[in-house]
């Protein structure tokens, strides 16, 4: 939620009103008790999930652990993590 408000820092609004319609959203879940359907994946899948997720929390936190700003990047899908001929695509 804290990313959120930082990025939308100009606009409070927009910001709180994205973080109730989150709450309301897992608040109708619940209710609706479909956090059961979890025992039907894989805990494999749901492990390689949250692995990735603490990989990246972990990469983002770096920056800042150094001292530096991290500027906060939005990823294109023009961005390119390979060999560089394939920026050209």
């Amino acid at each position: 939620m804290a990313a959120i408000f930082l990025r939308f820092a100009d606009e409070p609004v927009l910001a709180f009103s994205v973080v109730m319609l989150a709450g309301l959203l897992q608040i109708l879940f619940g209710t609706l008790r479909l956090g059961g359907y979890i025992n039907l994946v894989p805990f494999p899948v749901v492990s390689g999930f949250m692995n990735g997720i603490g990989c990246i929390i972990l990469i983002l936190q770096l920056a800042p652990l150094l001292g530096r700003s991290h500027g906060f990047r939005s990823f294109s899908s023009r961005t390119c993590w390979g060999p560089p001929w394939c920026s050209r695509f």
